[in-house]
């Protein structure tokens, strides 16, 4: 690779020429990652070992938050999952609302893989222990 490299750099009269970059106005941005539904306790985690600051995490109530890019930081947005109220699992990984879903009592059907983007029953729908859901996953 270092010799093609080099045989390109000498070849290419472009890439000999002078750059002339501003330093004076030059600002690195730190692009924040994009991160899925989830359960708050592991999400902090994660962004801890990333050295990301996550504002407000003590404004949540709930244990299951929506991950919001800001400009230079992340801040959650509760999930609320109500007693007797169908969750909702858009934007989550499989595990997670597989894991939400279940423990609310409905029995869940998986199409797909990546992040849920459809759930046949609407979040909020009141449901009976046993109800059968079906989400769809997206890449």
């Amino acid at each position: 690779f270092k010799e093609i490299a080099e045989k390109l750099f000498a070849t290419d009269p472009e890439m000999q020429k002078e750059k002339n970059f501003d330093l004076d106005n030059f600002r690195p941005t730190k692009q924040l990652p994009v991160a899925k539904n989830g359960y708050k306790k592991f999400l902090n985690m994660i962004f801890y070992e990333l050295n990301i600051l996550v504002e407000n995490t003590d404004d949540n109530k709930s244990q299951w938050v929506k991950p919001i890019n800001n400009t230079e930081n992340i801040s959650y947005s509760d999930i609320n999952t109500a007693k007797g109220q169908v969750p909702n699992v858009y934007g989550m990984g499989a595990r997670d609302a597989i894991f939400i879903l279940e423990n609310a009592g409905l029995k869940v059907k998986i199409i797909g893989k990546g992040s849920v983007t459809k759930q046949s029953i609407k979040a909020g729908t009141e449901f009976k222990n046993g109800t059968q859901l079906t989400i769809t996953l997206t890449i």
